[in-house]
């Protein structure tokens, strides 16, 4: 049917009309590009239409098909023929933003039509941006879990110490109070029954000073800096140690490093410490650019892999939505011509 469809919409493209004769007539070539954006674009819009069908038996949809292909050809036909630089857009589709229209929109990534897919990136990223600064690292986060903190003055301070930790051969003092109340992986290491539950000594291994020493400064003052030369370490001693607000801050410096280039290593570290924030950071990042992105050898395959957990945010972010005001939302895709 839809093959039918786009030969009838050719065919009424190339037919001189009244409509021709005061706009131009189209070429067979632009006849045939334009019909199949035309088809697709009618078919974006019935598809939405069946998915919200109570009883979905597909006479409503089959109209809105016929109608929105009728109304968008018309368009084209009073567009004429032009350049292809000079073309103009169809009307906006506007697709409502419900669970329906979000699978619409993420399976035009998928699309063989590299315009589908630009589109949708557009159309995702429109969405992103209704959410009201949805960029997930916009920001520096704040920690998770509310703590008093000691302040910088006991760090490394054997004053009122009670146990210490060995870190490349060195003593490092520190408070168990403090660290208690920093994270579940500390709680563990001294409620639970391992070894250091009433060791006066303990051994961290894997970790250099430096990056041990800033961790630890973050627990005593919630605030430490955090740059390019640390933010990896620092997120994988973070990661270990169940920090979730220092694991943040890292995520949030790494994800300012995201180029064309690392996008997919950068995806690939976010799945590796579930880092949500960086994970989040990837996804927009590889809507916006699209243009720079879908030539690479290894686009198709980032896409698969991300679509789930870009499903998963854009349901999130349907969610904040909601709940911020109650109403639907909609964004507009642009049918440009190729």
């Amino acid at each position: 049917m839809r093959r039918i469809l786009v030969e009838q919409i050719v065919k009424n493209l190339t037919t001189p009309s009244i409509l021709s004769q005061k706009y131009g007539l189209l070429s067979k070539e632009e006849a045939e590009e334009d019909a199949k954006q035309i088809e697709y674009a009618a078919f974006v819009a019935a598809t939405q239409h069946f998915r919200k069908e109570p009883e979905r038996n597909g006479g409503s949809a089959a109209q809105v098909y016929a109608r929105k292909s009728s109304e968008l050809m018309v368009e084209f036909v009073k567009a004429g023929p032009k350049h292809k630089e000079d073309r103009e857009t169809i009307p906006d589709l506007t697709i409502l933003v419900d669970a329906n229209g979000l699978s619409i929109l993420l399976e035009l990534l998928e699309s063989r039509n590299l315009n589908h897919q630009r589109y949708s990136c557009v159309a995702l990223c429109k969405l992103a941006e209704k959410a009201s600064s949805l960029s997930p690292v916009d920001a520096g986060p704040p920690s998770p879990t509310s703590q008093v903190y000691l302040g910088k003055q006991y760090v490394n301070n054997p004053t009122f110490s009670d146990v210490t930790f060995l870190i490349e051969g060195k003593r490092f003092y520190a408070h168990r109070i403090c660290l208690h109340a920093s994270s579940d992986a500390f709680r563990a290491m001294f409620d639970g029954g391992y070894k250091e539950k009433d060791a006066k000594d303990i051994e961290i291994p894997n970790i250099r000073w430096d990056v041990f020493e800033l961790m630890m400064r973050y627990i005593y003052t919630g605030s430490i800096d955090v740059n390019m030369e640390n933010a990896l370490d620092l997120l994988t001693a973070a990661d270990q140690y169940l920090l979730e607000g220092l694991k943040r801050l890292c995520e949030y410096k790494i994800a300012q490093d995201i180029l064309v280039d690392n996008v997919s290593l950068m995806y690939d570290l976010s799945e590796a410490f579930n880092a949500m924030s960086l994970k989040n950071a990837c996804i927009i990042f590889i809507l916006k650019n699209f243009d720079k992105l879908h030539a690479k050898s290894w686009y198709s395959r980032l896409i698969k892999r991300v679509l789930p957990e870009m499903r998963s945010y854009f349901v999130w972010t349907l969610t904040r939505l909601a709940e911020a005001d109650k109403e639907e939302y909609t964004v507009k895709v642009n049918f440009f011509i190729n």
